[in-house]
């Protein structure tokens, strides 16, 4: 996934965003902005890498309500010594794409 990284990173210039392994989170203040973010990963994916997202696990909503990652929901931003560092500094006005 490194590819994607890149260009998720470098290429859209998102901030906020985590990956393990085939698992992403995004995180912007923008629900709008977000969800027409969604075509353009899925032709990145598709188009450069040959991977596909499933429909069903692809989630958008308001942080508050808990974020399914990795597994597990979590349900509060707090700060963490990795990536998610930067997440302890946002505002409760948070989307998140999953």
């Amino acid at each position: 996934m490194n590819p994607f990284d890149h260009y998720v990173k470098a290429t859209l210039g998102l901030k906020y965003y985590g990956c393990y392994v085939d698992d992403f989170v995004i995180v912007h203040e923008s629900k709008e902005y977000l969800r027409g973010l969604i075509p353009k990963l899925a032709d990145y994916l598709r188009s450069d890498l040959g991977l596909v997202l499933h429909p069903r696990k692809v989630y958008l909503q308001h942080y508050s309500h808990g974020v399914k990652y990795l597994g597990l929901v979590g349900y509060e931003l707090q700060r963490c010594d990795s990536f998610c560092s930067e997440a302890s500094v946002l505002s409760n006005g948070l989307h998140v794409i999953v």
